[in-house]
């Protein structure tokens, strides 16, 4: 099978096959080509130079999946607004909420930008350059992308206080993420689609919250997504493996087929309260192990998820999503541990 075959079959729930890597890097392939991140991103998004980070991060490590394109949230401001600022060898940062002060957004039309189209042009390439590997479109979950919109505090006082406004800021966001997912399906850029979500995040505002808002939002973009022909992967921030059962009960029936934990939770906790309704995925933390180590840090927490985890269907991830300024050289160990626990128990793929 090849990686993208692999991967695929993971996410649908077979565990025959041998376990898979998505490393899901946003940026870190900038240090793997050597190249500024106001090169990448000031001025017309670099597609070319987004794929070539892409492409050169997995062949560095060889993980069976990857996003298409060089992500920030810095990419929502040419549809919106907002100031941002390019470090040169950091990551874009919004200096001013693109929908900062503005009240009423009932009237902001919803475009695929030059930049958008750009990024998609990235995708485009990855597909063609690596026919083998699943790629997969990174696109921010229902309130994540509204916090970027109008900032996590106003987001959470609009809750509190005008929810009516909070709901139209989240149709907004939803509205372009799924116009931006449908424009990669009709150049076939994308094998599933990943919802990053740290701030739809049932610590952050509450479960109530959670379950009635953000899962509502989750379960009508994965219809969506569904009837496009692809699997969805949820990637929750917040302690789920310390929450009541009935909260992830709640997260598998939206229809994803992945679920990613976070930081901080017990894998074989989530293993069992996801029994086998949708795969596993996570790994090692990457704060503090993958930025500080040791080696055999790395090592023994790796083979720690693979094992707890292993009751489900998993696919391995690190914690969260990688960016410039990790080791390199500690990455590599945990591959090779997955690499190694693959040798071992698929001997013959």
């Amino acid at each position: 099978m090849t990686p993208r075959e692999n991967f695929i079959s993971r996410l649908n729930g077979d565990d025959s096959v041998p376990l898979p890597v998505f490393l899901r890097h946003l940026s870190l392939g900038m240090d793997i080509i050597n190249v500024r991140t106001p090169d990448v991103f000031e001025g017309s998004f670099n597609y070319e130079l987004s794929a070539k980070a892409i492409v050169a991060t997995q062949r560095y490590f060889g993980e069976d999946a990857t996003v298409g394109s060089i992500q920030s949230a810095s990419l929502n401001s040419d549809v919106f607004g907002g100031e941002v600022k390019y470090p040169e060898y950091g990551m874009p940062m919004m200096m001013t909420a693109p929908l900062e002060g503005v009240k009423d957004v009932s009237s902001i039309p919803v475009i695929i930008s030059e930049r958008n189209k750009s990024n998609i042009k990235s995708y485009s390439i990855v597909r063609e350059q690596l026919p083998d590997v699943a790629v997969v479109a990174n696109v921010e979950g229902p309130m994540t992308k509204a916090s970027i919109l109008i900032e996590v505090e106003t987001l959470a006082m609009s809750l509190l206080s005008d929810d009516g406004y909070a709901e139209d800021v989240i149709r907004l966001g939803v509205e372009h993420s799924m116009m931006f997912i449908e424009e990669l399906h009709k150049n076939r850029s994308i094998d599933c689609v990943f919802l990053a979500s740290a701030t739809d995040n049932p610590d952050l505002f509450s479960t109530d919250v959670y379950e009635k808002t953000a899962l509502k939002w989750v379960r009508k973009m994965t219809s969506a997504v569904d009837k496009m022909g692809y699997p969805t992967i949820f990637h929750p921030h917040g302690y789920f493996s310390d929450l009541d059962k009935s909260v992830m009960n709640k997260t598998v029936e939206t229809g994803i087929k992945g679920f990613q934990y976070g930081d901080g939770n017990d894998p074989g906790t989530v293993t069992s309260m996801i029994d086998g309704r949708c795969t596993v995925m996570g790994g090692t933390n990457i704060v503090p192990t993958l930025l500080r180590g040791p080696e055999e840090k790395i090592r023994s927490e790796t083979k720690m998820h693979i094992e707890a985890c292993s009751a489900g269907c998993h696919i391995f991830m690190p914690s969260c999503s990688l960016h410039r300024g990790l080791s390199l050289d500690n990455l590599t160990v945990m591959m090779n541990v997955v690499k190694e626990y693959n040798k071992l128990n698929y001997p013959n793929p």
